[in-house]
């Protein structure tokens, strides 16, 4: 299925699971793009944003897109795999190293910016965000526990992951690791995505190719009473 777009300075620069999606540049000279924390923009929106809040802002995106709510301000249709600094699909690169005590983001993502990895991660008000690169539980073990740049996934693409890459082991899945990239009601409450009050939004069904929903999906998809 083809998906085009009619913003403006757009380009086809990635085929990504068989599907075209045409990629913003940013308005901004080569040679300006990553100096300073001031405003970018945003390659989804065209929104300017303080580029220490790049990530956040996208995060919105991102969420809203696999939750199916409603996101009027995107201009430009986000992939399956986006990266959580721009939010693009087939043009960044993701992974961690370990400089001191605590493993670090690398990334060649125009809108990098420096991001401390923890396991659990806990969403706030002032950090809503907990998308993060995380290693594939499942990929560890088929490598012998032999950590490759290609098992490191964002957390929030982590769900779409397994259910592509690992459909027979959706219904087994480690709890702490299940947990790990689980987006709670707290988080999408913090991202301004939903009340304190509101019911948990229900995720697209044609998000999950397996026709699968992980059990902790499934639970917070259920209408309460």
């Amino acid at each position: 299925m083809l998906l085009f777009s009619r913003a403006p300075r757009t380009r086809l620069n990635a085929l990504v699971l068989g599907q075209c999606y045409f990629l913003r540049e940013p308005e901004t000279k080569p040679d300006d793009e990553n100096n300073g924390a001031g405003p970018k923009q945003c390659l989804i929106c065209d929104k300017k944003v303080n580029l220490k809040s790049m990530r956040t802002h996208v995060a919105k995106h991102i969420v809203s897109y696999r939750y199916g709510i409603e996101d009027t301000e995107h201009k430009v249709q986000i992939g399956e795999f986006p990266c959580g600094y721009c939010g693009q699909t087939g043009t960044c690169s993701i992974s961690r190293s370990k400089p001191g005590t605590h493993f670090e983001a690398t990334s060649n993502c125009r809108y990098f910016t420096s991001l401390t990895v923890r396991t659990k991660a806990q969403s706030s008000k002032s950090n809503p965000s907990t998308n993060r690169p995380i290693p594939c539980e499942l990929c560890l073990r088929l490598s012998g526990g032999k950590q490759r740049e290609s098992s490191i996934i964002w957390s929030y693409n982590m769900e779409r992951h397994v259910t592509m890459s690992h459909p027979d082991e959706l219904s087994r899945l480690p709890e702490w690791f299940e947990q790990s990239f689980t987006i709670t009601d707290e988080e999408l409450v913090n991202l301004k995505l939903k009340q304190s009050d509101q019911k948990q939004p229900r995720k697209r069904e044609r998000e999950l190719a397996a026709g699968e929903i992980l059990p902790h999906t499934r639970q917070r998809l259920e209408p309460s009473d």
